[in-house]
């Protein structure tokens, strides 16, 4: 269930970004105006928000197929939740706790012998 209202945050981060993203670009270009090439920089910020909202995506899509094969108790529930645990840890705090825990829940004892 967890993983199911980390996707929804996911989401919600990425619209957010889609959303201000007029405004992320005024911030930050009045932080670069003061730099030898701005619109390199610019450009990196751009580069950089996009990625970011592709990771937010794949990060939700993954932990609603994890959160919903969890759930169901499917076969593929353990690799789909280390998948999502890998994305998860990747992104926000609340992913990196979701993610360290479902690590250690998920993987055998016996992994590191």
């Amino acid at each position: 269930m967890l993983w199911v209202v980390y996707g929804v945050i996911m989401i919600a981060a990425a619209a957010w970004i889609i959303v201000y993203n007029r405004t992320l670009t005024v911030m930050w270009g009045a932080i670069v105006s003061h730099v030898a090439d701005p619109f390199a920089w610019m450009s990196a910020f751009h580069l950089f928000l996009g990625a970011t909202v592709v990771m937010a995506l794949i990060s939700a899509v993954l932990s609603f197929l994890a959160g919903v094969a969890l759930m169901q108790g499917a076969g593929s529930s353990r690799s789909l939740g280390l998948a999502a645990a890998v994305f998860g840890m990747l992104g926000t705090p609340p992913g990196v706790a979701l993610g360290v825990f479902t690590v250690a829940i998920l993987l055998p004892a016996g992994a590191g012998k």
